[in-house]
This record gives C-alpha cells, structure tokens and sequence, in this order.
C-alpha cells in the first residue's frame, strides 16, 4: 500500500511540474531557453546569462547558455541593440561591418568549463543572421540562423544551427 501511495505522489508531482512549465505562447519556447536545430537534430539548452554591455562607440549584447556537455555564445554588436535583424559576421575578420552578430557552438570537456571544440559563425550569407523580435527590460527574444565551422586543430567540419531563444535574465551594464 506504502508503495502505491508513493508512485501515486510522484505522478501528481510530475503532473504538477510538467503542467506549470512557463511557455511563451508565441514561439513554444519556454522561458530562459535556447532551443537549437543543429544539422537536424533538435536541442534546449538553459539561458544562464544575458546582458547589454555598453562601450564607447557600442553596445553587445551576449547570450550564453549553461555550460555543460555543449553551449552556446551569441553576441550582436551595434551602436543600439533593437528589434530587427543582424547579419552573421565573421568574429575573426576584423572588417566588421557596423552591425553583426556572432555564434559559438561548443563542446566542452567532460566535468568542465574547458572548450574541447569549438564551432564558430565564420560562413557569412545573407540568410544568416540574428533576428532580435523583442528587447524591452529585462527580457530579450529572437532567432539566429548560422553555419559553423570548427576551428579545432585537428579536427574538422561544419554544422547548420537554426534557434530560437527567449530570456527575462536581460541585465544592462552601462
């Protein structure tokens, strides 16, 4: 009897957990998530930081995801950040053009921080890009749409990466 009333309780809580889960009823992503496509097969990763940095002659903002297993770094860099689109530009490059934005995919070594490889927006096309549909506060949503190139050395290949993302973490640091 002990046992039915514990397997009872833990489907309830599960129900529970499972029904009160936050979506945005706009884009299906739940909040604080970077839900990715890459090469086909789809992902959801965990917003751990988001913040608008302000320099002299810009602002960037930066999108990270928890760092376990992989993870993702995007930046868009403008002299204002708002709800339009972005073009990929190569970070090693260093002919920006006055807006851009850049991605990285990582793998991270096992039980660290440590990247063991390293994929990078490196190809630019008009169809990539980063595309902010809201910034107000402290929330931040949009898609980007990039292809990578690894930049391990003796490593090699190449993934398409399609995400959405969506975060109330948005911190200003002036």
């Amino acid at each position: 009897m002990k046992h039915i009333i514990l397997y009872t309780l833990g489907i309830l809580l599960l129900a529970l957990f499972v029904g009160c889960s936050k979506e945005n009823d706009d884009t299906g992503i739940g909040e604080n998530q970077f839900r990715a496509n890459i090469n086909g097969k789809d992902s959801v990763y965990t917003i751990t930081k988001a913040t608008l940095q302000t320099f002299s002659d810009h602002k960037q903002l930066s999108i990270i995801t928890s760092l376990s297993g992989t993870s993702f770094d995007l930046y868009v860099n403008a002299p204002e950040i708002t709800a339009k689109e972005y073009p990929i530009a190569n970070p090693f490059n260093y002919h920006y053009p006055t807006e851009y934005s850049s991605c990285y995919y990582r793998w991270l070594y096992p039980n660290s921080y440590f990247t063991a490889r390293a994929f990078v927006s490196t190809v630019v096309a008009t169809d990539y890009k980063t595309t902010i549909t809201e910034i107000n506060g402290n929330v931040v949503k949009g898609t980007v749409r990039f292809k990578a190139e690894d930049q391990g050395y003796f490593t090699s290949g190449e993934v398409m990466i399609d995400a959405s993302f969506s975060t109330n973490l948005l911190e200003l640091i002036p």
